[in-house]
């Protein structure tokens, strides 16, 4: 069986990051890549198979485990295989079409800056693959599709966000900086429809205050508040563009 996007994405995003929740059940025998997901361009909707690796990006595999409910992904690339998985894992898949280095908020809260035309992969914040090289470097990331093609499982999949890589984080300016607080500001992103705040009391942003870590702002300007006289605090933003 398969799934995919009906509709490309209207005008080629050219990062993407791609959220999931996935867990698997029925299985007793491995095999391996059994399932494979794709990002590329020229999907065919309506045939099951796998796409050719000439309209293929970025992809990954799944191979299914042969204890119940344990799974791994593949690189196909390079043949190799992440650490067993099990239970319902959530998954953050990282793509970079850009034409340079990005940067983005990886699930362990720290920033990491990815090559163009590879991947990383994580399961909760555990990195299962960094870097890897697209398949096709110069296909788009227009098309998203899901085959299973072979092997016995049930592979559930929830929660689907698609989003491209943020702006990366900058540092704002600061104002009205008084005993017990300060107000934020930065300019305005093109295309951004929100933005993250981070204020913390460290420049590695390990010790975040209380209520800004990855906070949701909007406007240029955030006021902080009930802070401690006499301690440094270090503050960034990101800005989000909401995906299609």
């Amino acid at each position: 069986g398969s799934f995919c996007r009906s509709t490309d994405f209207s005008g080629a995003p050219t990062s993407l990051i791609y959220k999931f929740d996935i867990q698997m059940s029925g299985n007793s025998t491995a095999t391996t890549s059994a399932a494979v997901l794709q990002v590329g361009s020229g999907f065919s909707h309506t045939t099951t198979g796998a796409e050719a690796n000439a309209d293929v990006h970025s992809r990954i595999a799944i191979n299914v485990g042969s204890a119940s409910g344990t799974f791994a992904f593949r690189n196909l690339g390079t043949s190799v295989n992440s650490t067993t998985l099990s239970g319902s894992q959530s998954m953050t898949w990282v793509m970079n079409n850009s034409g340079g280095s990005l940067t983005y908020k990886a699930p362990d809260g720290s920033y990491e800056s990815i090559a163009n035309d590879t991947f990383d992969l994580w399961a909760g914040t555990t990195k299962l693959f960094n870097d890897n090289a697209a398949t096709t470097s110069s296909q788009t990331l227009t098309d998203i599709k899901f085959s299973f093609t072979s092997g016995t499982a049930t592979i559930d999949f929830d929660n689907f966000v698609i989003d491209p890589i943020p702006n990366a984080p900058s540092t704002p300016t600061s104002s009205s900086v008084g005993t017990s607080g300060f107000t934020v500001n930065w300019w305005a992103v093109t295309g951004a429809t929100g933005y993250r705040l981070d204020v913390a009391t460290d420049s590695g942003f390990t010790s975040f205050v209380t209520g800004y870590n990855d906070r949701a702002v909007s406007g240029t300007s955030q006021a902080v508040t009930g802070l401690a006289a006499g301690t440094t605090y270090y503050a960034r933003k990101t800005a989000i563009v909401t995906g299609k």
